[in-house]
């Protein structure tokens, strides 16, 4: 059974060096929520989310490598969808920093589409 649960910052930590090797940062802000993504008891992954309604922000997420290739993301994505709903939120924002086309499509199959595209340079 896969559930949602409000937990710590501190409990993703563990997560850190996944998640930075893969996207090259572990940012989250105070305001930020964290919501673990979890199979059983079993802490696979999160969300970091934040906003006023009615639209609510993913910051950012995670799953391992296990829990990606046994079909949760989906089920992750439809319970954040279900949670936001429930206490009032009309719409969810994401933004990657990764450029995979698989994860474009991915999203597109959830039914989200790109509101504006950000070019970006470090210089």
């Amino acid at each position: 059974m896969i559930r949602l649960a409000l937990i710590s910052q501190e409990d993703i930590s563990h997560f850190s060096k996944d998640f930075v090797d893969k996207s090259g940062s572990l940012e989250t802000t105070e305001e930020d929520e964290v919501l673990g993504i979890f199979s059983g008891s079993e802490l696979v992954g999160y969300f970091a989310v934040n906003g006023e309604v009615p639209t609510l922000a993913i910051h950012h997420g995670f799953l391992t490598p296990t829990a990606q290739h046994q079909g949760l993301p989906k089920v992750a994505m439809k319970l954040l969808e279900q949670k936001a709903r429930s206490i009032g939120y009309t719409c969810i924002e994401l933004a990657s920093a990764r450029r995979y086309r698989s994860y474009s499509k991915f999203m597109g199959r959830l039914g989200y589409a790109p509101d504006y595209t950000v070019y970006s340079k470090r210089i």
